[in-house]
């Protein structure tokens, strides 16, 4: 969406729309030019920074364990691949790839 764009409404009368500054996301709030959603996110944040830095540490973790779980599981697959090759059993890309997909899974 460009900057600014107007709509009609079906009473006829006009609506200005602009992207929200944070999301992108349009928005009819031409003043703020902030979404519903991002408007309320700020304004928690600047009504209490120190919750908000810890919520935001708290998820910085959670994605941090989410990832470091994921790179245990493919490492898991890929030793497991390297055993059946060394062994002789060249595995063929739907299954190696059906493998690497079941380790993704959480």
């Amino acid at each position: 969406m460009s900057d600014s764009m107007t709509t009609g409404s079906a009473a006829g009368s006009l609506t200005r729309v602009v992207d929200c500054d944070l999301c992108g996301k349009p928005t009819k709030m031409t003043a703020t030019k902030r979404c519903d959603r991002c408007w309320e996110l700020e304004r928690r944040v600047q009504d209490d920074p120190d919750i908000a830095r810890k919520v935001l540490i708290e998820v910085s973790g959670q994605q941090r364990a989410y990832v470091l779980a994921v790179i245990d599981k493919m490492r898991g697959v890929i030793e497991a691949v390297y055993r059946r090759w060394d062994e002789g059993d060249e595995a063929d890309a739907p299954e190696l790839g059906a493998a690497i997909l079941e380790a993704m899974k959480l």
